[in-house]
């Protein structure tokens, strides 16, 4: 009677499991001595070599190139003997892949400190923050009415929607262009893709004062454009000045180290330089070698391509694929981070005494002097709630370097002054087309999705879902992949 009771729930359990899951959790004896290769040491790319292995299996072997540091745009500069983060700074307390890699290696977080918050328009500022939480609701109030609380209702719906995907990728489902992952989620992402932010934030009904400075602010700082640019990215620097935000502690970039060394993908601190296509749907991979200098060539059944493909920026040749292999258009932000260690002159901004200048100062429009804010920054060693004297290191971000003169204009004194000028993040405007995640059979690419918002949690997105796209396309399970949004609607590509 024990037998056979045990054999019932065993038949139930067996027809209960999603056949999605039963595949992914198979014996993977058909990826036993596969061999994938990855390029690039970002977010996406070390994410993807994370996740490789766990839905391929232990049998594989990932091979990672990368000639500059591990993390790509998730770095750090030092000043004043301390660490700061000079890319990819912050994270939304909803990044659930981000939040689970600090559990899973045992990291730390540092919540955001609290800053004094000041909105400059190159005259005056228009809202300034105080000690008083409710004074400062009191004078949002006044200055925009309920539209603040209209504003924020509408990016929290937006990430209750954005946050459906973990549950969608949890199942094994892939998607092979990012069009079909945004619609996944909430088919009003896609055309988001395709509107300006600010006619979005007009059919909210949200007023042109909130717009010109509450939303500007946000666009001009987190991604150094105007509310001109495509609404879903414009949205999601919204997000990025909600409370609750959070870095890394001793830097964001720890997160790439782990999930790399977690991954136990071999490391070739190489530049690919061509990408050669074979009959048999295998690549063959060419580099210069570090001792020789001579040219190096190494075969892969799969290649995942986790940097960035566009005009000026991309030199691997790409040979023998079809498609052919072609740079995508549009070009990368450039942001030039101004770290200064130093005390900034209150009176350029209109206030006589250091103490009565808000300690992040955002604009809304370039000054006389063109910077977009200018910030009090938090070394990545600081723990909440530890007093410590905290160096004056100021970070402002510009279209340029600034010159000494200027930077003696908006500081009393200089101690240290240091300049990381870099393409951030994509320049978003409302034709952008979305590079896909396949670029042919067994070739992938990771940065489609950052053509519709650039952010740290969107590339560990991505990275698992190429890992997921390249899994089931090996064993030949069509269903999942795209078959989620098309159980619901037509997409338009």
């Amino acid at each position: 009677m024990y037998l056979h009771s045990q054999l019932i729930t065993f038949i139930v359990c067996f027809l209960l499991i999603p056949w999605s899951a039963y595949t992914l959790l198979d014996d993977n004896k058909n990826s036993e001595n596969l061999a994938i290769a990855v390029i690039g040491a970002g977010i996406s790319g070390t994410s993807c070599s994370y996740f490789l292995p766990k839905v391929f299996g232990d049998g594989v072997s990932v091979t990672l190139f990368e000639s500059n540091e591990i993390g790509g745009r998730m770095a750090t500069v030092e000043l004043a003997n301390r660490f700061y983060e000079s890319g990819g700074s912050i994270l939304h307390e909803k990044n659930v892949y981000m939040d689970d890699f600090l559990d899973q290696f045992d990291l730390k977080k540092a919540e955001s400190p609290d800053l004094r918050m000041g909105i400059y328009n190159g005259k005056d500022f228009v809202y300034e923050e105080g000690s008083s939480e409710i004074l400062n609701i009191l004078k949002l109030l006044w200055r925009y009415k309920l539209d603040f609380i209209y504003l924020n209702n509408e990016i929290n719906k937006m990430i209750d929607s954005f946050s459906s995907i973990y549950d969608i990728q949890s199942t094994g489902y892939a998607f092979s262009r990012p069009e079909l992952l945004l619609a996944a989620m909430d088919e009003v992402f896609l055309n988001y893709t395709k509107m300006p932010l600010a006619d979005v934030l007009k059919s909210f009904g949200l007023s042109e004062r909130l717009i010109d400075e509450l939303a500007t602010v946000a666009t001009r700082e987190n991604y150094g454009q105007s509310v001109n640019m495509s609404a879903f990215a414009g949205l999601i620097s919204l997000a990025g000045v909600q409370p609750g935000l959070w870095s890394v502690f001793n830097g964001n970039k720890l997160v790439c180290e782990n999930l790399l060394k977690a991954s136990k993908a071999t490391l070739i601190k190489r530049k690919v330089m061509k990408v050669r296509g074979n009959e048999d749907n295998s690549y063959t991979l060419y580099w210069n070698d570090k001792e020789t200098g001579k040219l190096t060539s190494k075969d892969f059944d799969i290649v995942v391509v986790a940097t960035p493909l566009q005009d000026k920026l991309s030199k691997i040749d790409f040979e023998n694929i079809s498609p052919p292999i072609h740079n995508f258009k549009g070009e990368y932000q450039r942001t030039v981070a101004n770290f200064v260690h130093g005390t900034p002159n209150s009176k350029y901004f209109g206030k006589p005494t250091l103490p009565d200048l808000p300690e992040e100062i955002m604009t809304t429009v370039d000054g006389k002097i063109p910077i977009r804010g200018l910030a009090l920054k938090i070394p990545v060693d600081f723990e909440t709630g530890v007093k410590e004297d905290i160096p004056n290191v100021y970070k402002m971000f510009t279209e340029r370097p600034l010159s000494d003169e200027e930077i003696n204009e908006l500081f009393l004194n200089v101690s240290e002054v240091k300049i990381v000028d870099w393409l951030a993040y994509p320049n978003y405007s409302t034709n952008d087309k979305l590079p896909p995640y396949q670029l042919s059979q067994n070739l992938y690419y990771t940065s489609g999705l950052e053509w519709a918002a650039s952010a740290m949690e969107i590339g560990a997105i991505s990275g698992k879902n190429v890992a997921q796209l390249a899994y089931q396309n090996w064993i030949k399970n069509v269903t999942m992949i795209d078959s989620y949004i098309k159980s619901k609607s037509k997409v338009e590509l």
